[in-house]
């Protein structure tokens, strides 16, 4: 299964990027240093340690990241139900091709991807459930 997606620039240019959730544009030009998305669960461990929200999880959400300052520059993030289709495609990937990393794979010269994600979060086994999810909720309100 599959947690975190992160689409980074492979050269040193930012990457101009279209932002597309349920086929619909919502950003056509996103100019960033990469954007990241991830589950609950991947929202834990990269999110929280560069110091972005952690996704409650049993919310039903994606987080969605821009990495770095850019345009638009208000722009700071969205989150999405899990079962949107989310379509990120680099708008010259011939001057400023992507870098993808999924979990602990790498792609390079990527123009675009879709993420479609069938994941869904339904239980979750601790021996202390109440106090786990005591401390996740702590980070995510602190």
């Amino acid at each position: 299964t599959v947690h975190w997606w992160i689409l980074t620039m492979q050269l040193m240019r930012t990457l101009h990027l279209e932002l597309e959730i349920n086929n619909q544009v919502v950003i056509d030009r996103l100019i960033r240093d990469g954007i990241n998305a991830c589950t609950p669960l991947g929202s834990t461990g990269y999110n929280y340690s560069i110091g972005d929200l952690v996704v409650p999880l049993d919310s039903g959400l994606l987080a969605l990241m821009g990495v770095n300052a850019g345009q638009p520059k208000r722009w700071n993030g969205a989150l999405v139900k899990a079962n949107s289709v989310i379509k990120i495609k680099v708008l010259d990937v011939y001057k400023r091709p992507g870098r993808l990393c999924i979990d602990n794979l790498e792609f390079y010269d990527v123009g675009q991807i879709v993420i479609r994600p069938t994941y869904i979060l339904n239980k979750l086994y601790f021996n202390r459930k109440e106090v786990f999810l005591d401390r996740v909720r702590g980070k995510v309100f602190s």
